[in-house]
């Protein structure tokens, strides 16, 4: 989290959290001793960020939420609702730490905090992503976020962060691609492996996996018969990667 920001205060704009607010009566774990109701706002803020700094990371989200409720017009409203997701992301709750995360950027666009919270979701769904063997739905999810943010907050100080973990699951979509391409062309079916191939030539043309992709295209459409076509993936790869593993084998293995 950015800590240079998130500790300042900011105007409150407290609508759009009801269902938020209304949500923690029904948590888990209810028997946290948040502070007495008399207890003066600073104090509430601090407890909770206590709670946060001590790695109480369920006993803090409950604790910053009850801060909004009881101090809807503080200038730390902002801050403490952060707080919230990035309260559940540490606890291991990236779900709920994404919808926190998406409902701050969309109800509070304004807000010094909004690209930390974009930038947030695009993180809780990546810490989803499965392996390559399962479904890459979260991978997807952490990309469309990842862009949401590059393109709604095109002079956020942590851009490059977003188009970091954008490269990382777009070039995991790739790998995917590829894998299921592969299966294909293991089992004979040309046309459907290169179906994902072409895929992956078409949307990721920078992934590390395009050597790869590249060579069994090649293989793929000379076992069809489509020679212009496996001569024109040979020859980029040969042009594109030729230092890759994958353009040393095809040469020699071709007789070129």
């Amino acid at each position: 989290m950015n800590g240079r920001r998130a500790g300042t205060g900011f105007a409150s704009r407290a609508s759009g959290y009801a269902i938020l607010l209304a949500a923690f009566g029904a948590l888990s774990g209810c028997s946290t001793q948040l502070p007495p109701p008399g207890t003066p706002p600073e104090e509430r803020f601090q407890w909770a960020l206590d709670k946060y700094n001590e790695g109480k990371y369920g006993d803090a989200a409950k604790g910053f939420v009850d801060f909004v409720q009881r101090a809807p017009t503080s200038p730390r409203v902002d801050s403490a609702l952060y707080l919230v997701g990035e309260s559940y992301l540490r606890g291991g709750d990236q779900l709920r730490a994404a919808t926190e995360f998406n409902r701050f950027a969309s109800t509070r666009p304004n807000s010094p905090l909004a690209d930390d919270a974009q930038l947030g979701a695009c993180r809780a769904y990546w810490e989803l992503s499965p392996s390559l063997a399962r479904d890459q739905e979260y991978t997807r999810q952490a990309i469309e976020e990842c862009t949401r943010m590059l393109q709604f907050f095109p002079a956020s100080p942590r851009r490059a962060e977003a188009d970091s973990l954008l490269r990382e699951a777009r070039d995991k979509i790739a790998a995917k691609q590829y894998r299921v391409g592969k299966y294909y062309f293991d089992q004979r079916f040309y046309e459907s492996a290169n179906i994902y191939f072409e895929v992956v030539v078409e949307e990721h043309p920078d992934a590390p996996v395009m050597p790869d992709v590249l060579a069994t295209l090649y293989e793929s459409y000379r076992k069809l018969g489509f020679d212009a076509e496996a001569e024109h993936a040979k020859q980029r790869l040969l042009t594109e990667h030729p230092d890759s593993e994958a353009a040393r084998k095809l040469a020699p293995a071709d007789g070129s």
